[in-house]
């Protein structure tokens, strides 16, 4: 087989770290431990293993789009001549990523979520060092969300991020794919980029909770859209969690919230298939 890619490079949010996909081992006289398997079964794994080239995942779990960006720049300029196919799958827009003084060290932050007690201690501790003054810090991040964040600010400046990037893929030569895995916030610029849509059927109504957005929950052009649409097709409602096992036998679309196994196939096949039609010199 000719090679005609030195890497497959993915960056993204849990979605693309293969989040959530365990394995359960049982050892005769000891407890079952729980390991992750993601690692084997996320998209950018299955891409690189049919290829039979090296995979480089930069994603992590909770990843703002600015820390998406900014380890796909890194990465290019660290790698300006390795002939790569670059995957990006697009966070929550409410992620912001922030920089810690005292922990030397960026954090993320989603700008709605204020309803754990536990998970605001912990940010508070990473942040300052103290959770002394929750109260205060609380009503710092409502004045913030409240006054300080703009749907269509956020969006906008994504867009001219996301084609900022794009634009620096090319001059590099690495050619790539761009999609949304959590919401769909670069309408502006699909056209203008190697954009993966799902073509997802708009009029479909699927009840859900919106985690990302606090607004009327409505399909979006993104990767767990796409997800969710297919469970809804196969199971009807969310809520049985028996459908959405994260051990083996996993869940058929779902492990608990994140993409399965088979739904990282299935992003896999789409991928290949969006892949050839823009780049048919590389036919996979």
């Amino acid at each position: 087989m000719i090679k005609k890619y030195k890497n497959i490079v993915a960056a993204g949010c849990s979605f693309i770290e293969g989040s959530n996909i365990y394995e359960a081992i049982i050892t005769p006289g000891k407890n079952r431990e729980v390991v992750w398997t993601g690692r084997d079964h996320r998209m950018s794994k299955l891409l690189a293993k049919k290829l039979v080239i090296p995979e480089v995942n930069l994603a992590l779990a909770g990843s703002s789009n600015y820390r998406i960006i900014n380890n796909i720049i890194n990465y290019v300029l660290e790698n300006p001549d390795s002939k790569d196919l670059v995957i990006i799958g697009l966070s929550g827009i409410t992620r912001r990523t922030v920089y810690s003084n005292f922990t030397e060290r960026e954090w993320v932050i989603h700008t709605f979520q204020l309803n754990n007690e536990d998970q605001i201690k912990k940010l508070m501790n990473r942040f300052f060092g103290s959770d002394d003054d929750m109260e205060g810090y609380i009503k710092y991040r409502e004045l913030e969300a409240k006054y300080l964040f703009n749907f269509e600010y956020e969006a906008n400046k994504l867009s001219n991020n996301v084609l900022a990037l794009c634009t620096l893929l090319e001059k590099y030569n690495k050619n790539y794919i761009v999609f949304n895995s959590l919401d769909d916030s670069i309408k502006k610029i699909k056209d203008k980029i190697n954009f993966m849509s799902f073509n997802i059927d708009s009029d479909l109504k699927i009840e859900y909770p919106d985690a990302h957005k606090q607004v009327k929950p409505r399909l979006e052009d993104c990767w767990y859209h796409h997800v969710r649409v297919n469970h809804y097709k196969e199971y009807g409602e969310f809520g049985n969690t028996q459908n959405r096992q994260s051990t083996r036998p996993w869940g058929k679309w779902f492990c608990g919230g994140h993409p399965s196994p088979q739904a990282n196939e299935d992003l896999t096949k789409l991928i290949i298939k969006e892949h050839n039609k823009l780049y048919p010199d590389y036919k996979i």
